[in-house]
């Protein structure tokens, strides 16, 4: 199998080093299309179609055109997202059927991606909340300034401009991010800290997985002072994002996980990557490495699915032991709590704009 990396960014040097560091045994090939001003993932596919098996697309590229060159070339296609605005119901719904001729493999990063699967995993059968929940505490120790660990461009966009929402028994509701509570403090880790609701398109796959889902939605703390920009930029009405560096040498973790309530009792299901770590051993910072982990998943169980379009939500648990033993050679850990924040903040705070009782 031959593959084609568009776009060499943070996310496409993560998966490279990842495959140099743990080969699959079925991948021969890796090109790099090193995606500049002119050039393309559609060009990138278009001149080495021929030699290719799977494009990886880590670009901004139109994902409509490029797959369906990929689909009339017969190359199979992995993205680790799934835009809003490429028709998220119909891809979640009749477009997971298998037919025409390319594995199309949607959302398989870490969130969308493996924060799917730690959910599934669960085995929930009761009726249940799910909050994506996520702390990310990164520092740089040369640095006061502005500096994220993933685009900041993206970041802005989901925290000061697309409306945040959540999926009540089935349906879309907007949190309205002005509201007076909107914005949530909550004590994790030794400290206070503050967490913006955020839109994703997993919260609604990962809803039409399972009929017991009552809720979904997904709060995010970044690193603090792209953080507290994002709020001050929003409320002043002046959103700016292009001077915002994304670091590497960085100290402290992202954790990424799903609060999970059942019969009131919550549960926290969720990955730690030390950043130091992750720069250490792959050059990246734990948020890339998250990412590339999910894309290694999706190219380790490729052989074993038929042409469609997935998402970590659709594939069969047939797969499940694959992804097992994959994450657990990649040291990406699945660890539960139950500490992460008291009963009271969860009720009081966290489901305050909801209409869910206890």
């Amino acid at each position: 199998m031959n593959i084609l990396i568009a776009g060499y960014g943070n996310i496409g040097k993560s998966i490279h080093t990842l495959l140099k560091k743990y080969p699959i045994s079925h991948i021969e090939n890796i090109h790099i299309a090193e995606i500049k001003e002119g050039l393309s993932a559609v060009s990138g596919l278009a001149n080495l179609h021929q030699q290719l098996d799977v494009i990886i697309n880590v670009t901004p590229d139109d994902d409509e055109k490029l797959v369906q060159m990929c689909e009339n070339l017969g190359v199979h296609y992995i993205d680790t997202g799934f835009e809003l605005a490429y028709k998220i119901k119909d891809l979640m719904t009749s477009k997971t059927k298998n037919n025409g001729k390319s594995i199309k493999l949607w959302g398989f990063g870490m969130n969308p991606g493996l924060i799917e699967y730690m959910y599934r995993k669960q085995n929930l059968n009761k009726k249940h909340i799910v909050i994506e929940f996520e702390t990310d505490t990164a520092t740089a120790a040369q640095s006061n300034g502005l500096f994220h660990t993933w685009s900041p461009e993206t970041y802005i966009s989901e925290s000061s401009i697309e409306p945040p929402f959540a999926y009540i028994n089935g349906s879309m509701q907007i949190i309205d991010r002005n509201a007076t509570g909107a914005d949530i403090e909550l004590f994790v880790d030794g400290e206070v800290r503050e967490y913006l609701w955020i839109p994703h398109e997993e919260l609604f796959s990962m809803a039409q997985s399972n009929k017991n889902c009552a809720l979904t939605a997904f709060l995010y703390c970044a690193p603090k002072n792209v953080q507290r920009h994002s709020i001050q930029s929003r409320k002043n009405k002046i959103l700016q994002k292009s001077h915002i560096p994304v670091l590497h040498d960085i100290h402290g973790y992202d954790c990424v996980g799903i609060l999970v309530c059942v019969d009131q009792e919550l549960t926290y299901v969720y990955n730690k990557a030390i950043h130091q770590d992750c720069y250490r051993d792959f050059s990246v910072n734990g948020t890339c490495w998250q990412v590339a982990c999910g894309i290694y998943v999706a190219l380790t169980i490729m052989p074993y699915l038929k042409a469609g379009d997935y998402t970590v939500s659709s594939i069969t648990s047939d797969v499940f032991h694959i992804i097992d033993s994959t994450l657990e050679k990649l040291g990406f850990n699945i660890e539960t709590s139950k500490k992460v924040i008291t009963s009271n903040d969860f009720w009081d705070k966290i489901m305050s704009p909801f209409s869910l009782v206890k």
